[in-house]
């Protein structure tokens, strides 16, 4: 009885172990944003959370940012270089409203998903709010670009920079 059971169970494990379906492996994307030329590199040391507070890193005036608003352009920085994922100090990142992304980044080659941009003002570190894309190229961490779907906003005093957590020299 026992062997006509073993039999069974046997038989019953080859078929499901025949059928198991593989997963198919992360493809790095071959066109789009991660290989094409126009995609911008935010490269300047000042975006750096660690770079000086209350900086005037361009022409003596804050970084601002607003051109990379509703998905005009895509981006990427340094490798080796992330995107905050948490709340910069205040006045950081070159600029008086620093802005972090809240929610989480591709894990996968060709992974696209959808972030939030939140910008800090003094102690609020959700003062802003916007939508941007986020698609990793590569299955290198920080092999990521981004299309900001929503705005950043700058006035005459004020600018808006998006931070990272270092630069590393190219």
């Amino acid at each position: 009885m026992q062997k006509k059971i073993n039999a069974e169970l046997t038989a019953i494990l080859t078929k499901c172990t025949a059928t198991t379906v593989p997963t198919p492996a992360p493809t790095k994307p071959t066109s789009g944003p991660c290989v094409d030329s126009s995609t911008l590199l935010l490269d300047e040391a000042w975006r750096s959370y660690t770079a000086p507070t209350r900086a005037k890193p361009v022409a003596g005036k804050e970084a601002c940012d607003a051109g990379l608003s509703h998905g005009k352009t895509w981006f990427r920085f340094p490798m080796g270089t992330r995107i905050l994922t948490s709340c910069p100090s205040p006045y950081s990142c070159g600029a008086t409203y620093s802005y972090w992304v809240d929610g989480k980044l591709p894990t996968r080659a060709g992974e696209m998903t959808t972030v939030k941009l939140r910008g800090r003002l003094g102690r609020d570190c959700y003062w802003r709010l916007a939508d941007m894309t986020a698609q990793r190229c590569s299955d290198e961490p920080t092999d990521i670009v981004y299309r900001l779907d929503g705005e950043i906003r700058c006035s005459t005093n004020d600018g808006g920079a998006i931070c990272v957590n270092n630069i590393k020299a190219i």
